[in-house]
């Protein structure tokens, strides 16, 4: 069953009821719902979270563009990243 969405971004993506067989991250990332220019967003963060707790895996450009806190966190994604990641998006800190 086909329907129409409003997304984040106030765009409309259609969305077949097979899609949600990748997952919602996927179908956002597919869909080009996120920013190119390499500063963090929602997207990145749900991502983010979803490495943390182990439902997704973090490829290695994820892992160059997460990895963001060095230390006993370096050469993984972990909690710290998500929480550097997350002030970022809320713009608490710098973005880039």
């Amino acid at each position: 069953m086909a329907g129409r969405i409003r997304t984040w971004a106030s765009r409309s993506v259609e969305r077949e009821s097979t899609e949600c067989k990748g997952g919602l991250i996927q179908h956002i990332v597919k869909s080009g719902l996120w920013h190119s220019d390499r500063s963090y967003t929602a997207i990145d963060l749900m991502r983010v979270l979803a490495i943390t707790a182990g439902i997704d895996e973090a490829s290695t450009d994820n892992l160059a563009h997460y990895d963001t806190v060095g230390g006993a966190s370096a050469g993984k994604v972990d909690i710290s990243d998500a929480t550097v990641i997350a002030r970022k998006v809320a713009g608490l800190e710098a973005n880039p």
